[in-house]
């Protein structure tokens, strides 16, 4: 198991004009702070720890941050973890690329993804239209996903 350098990760953060002390102060970037992306998904490319990555992808859940999103749906579609999966499906939520609906879709029709979906389940809800409707009116009978359907028709 490979563990996210974070020493090397601030000090990358910094040289880009920032002034970060932790990995908590990286959850606090912004739509402004677009600079700081090549270097967390350098970072996740490399580590292999599960809770690291999940730090790491939390940190590219902004609103906008549009760039991420393939890497992001990749991730989600080769990880065999459940939490990680969440954790990227919750950061699509955030960023909502609207480019990449039919691709949400297809995860959320995938039922070996599990719970993993809910957020993208909501994120369709969002983003869809008559024709996703009916994707969720099916995800009402999947007990890992069906409150979150109702959710997303609803909304």
């Amino acid at each position: 198991m490979i563990p996210l350098d974070k020493n090397r990760l601030i000090e990358q953060v910094n040289q880009l004009g920032y002034s970060i002390s932790g990995l908590n102060d990286l959850m606090k970037i912004g739509p402004k702070d677009k600079v700081v992306i090549p270097v967390l998904l350098e970072h996740l490319q490399t580590i292999t720890d599960e809770r690291d990555k999940q730090t790491l992808v939390r940190c590219l859940g902004v609103k906008g941050y549009d760039e991420v999103t393939s890497f992001l749906i990749e991730e989600y579609r080769k990880s065999d973890s459940h939490y990680y999966k969440w954790a990227i499906g919750n950061s699509l939520e955030i960023i909502r690329d609207k480019s990449k609906l039919h691709e949400y879709v297809e995860i959320i029709k995938n039922k070996e993804h599990g719970r993993s979906r809910q957020m993208i389940v909501t994120l369709v809800g969002k983003l869809g239209g008559a024709k996703e409707a009916s994707v969720l009116l099916e995800l009402l009978h999947d007990q890992d996903v069906n409150l979150h359907a109702i959710d997303a028709i609803g909304a």
